[in-house]
């Protein structure tokens, strides 16, 4: 009868092929999933580039509401630390006084008159200091904005002020 020895060479070899056979199965998992990684983030980061990842609709308008409670309304875009709005539009207020009665006496009754407001949008870059139609805002200095839609009364009143002026 013959006895099988164990060679203690041999033994050695076939460890190191299992920790050889181990490691390269590992390594091809963690290639494997570098590569799933790698075409997930191409994936997202060009599926945001195309759909706008900062949420602006680039074809419409939106309103920025002011840290000092002004809203303005434009084309808004996103340049850094700053975001920039053009074309810009912002509401304004005229109140009238109606029917004061100076002969009531009380000022109560003064104080308690009708009064009208009327608010018109008005075309920015016509002030006294005559800026130019672009706005650079700091990010910390705005509230919000939102997308403004298409059939909103604004944006209707921006196509309608833009029709008359290249009439």
């Amino acid at each position: 009868m013959r006895t099988i020895e164990s060679n203690p060479q041999t033994e050695e070899q076939v460890t190191r092929l299992q920790r050889w056979e181990l490691s390269t199965r590992t390594n091809m998992r963690l290639l494997i999933i570098a590569v799933v990684a790698v075409l997930v983030a191409g994936a997202y980061f060009g599926f945001v580039k195309l759909a706008g990842s900062d949420g602006i609709r680039r074809e419409g308008w939106q309103a920025v509401f002011l840290d000092n409670g002004q809203v303005y309304f434009g084309k808004l875009s996103i340049d850094s630390d700053f975001y920039v709005l053009s074309d810009i539009y912002y509401l304004q207020a005229e109140q009238t006084v109606l029917g004061v009665d100076t002969t009531a006496g009380s000022a109560d009754n003064q104080q308690a008159a009708a009064k009208k407001q009327n608010t018109r949008l008005v075309k920015f870059g016509n002030e006294l200091h005559g800026p130019e139609d672009e706005m650079h805002i700091e990010r910390s200095k705005i509230l919000f904005w939102e997308n403004m839609k298409d059939e909103s009364n604004v944006v209707k009143a921006i196509q309608e002020s833009k029709t008359q002026l290249t009439k």
